[in-house]
């Protein structure tokens, strides 16, 4: 898995997670958003979703997930 540092919030490469207010949202826009260390763990093991990004903290990105 590629690492990239945003530092941004305006980074083109987030458009995906910038306004998600609520799940319809989401799922007009064709995206499954998980959140937390252990439900993101399980959708990345489980291979039945195709994983496009995994958007994370300083302190999670040190944390082997």
């Amino acid at each position: 898995m590629r690492v990239e540092r945003i530092a941004d919030p305006n980074d083109p490469r987030v458009v995906d997670c910038r306004g998600l207010t609520d799940a319809e949202s989401s799922r007009a826009r064709g995206l499954f958003v998980a959140e937390g260390r252990l439900v993101v763990r399980r959708v990345i093991e489980d291979g039945r979703f195709r994983v496009r990004s995994v958007l994370v903290n300083g302190a999670a990105a040190r944390v082997n997930m």
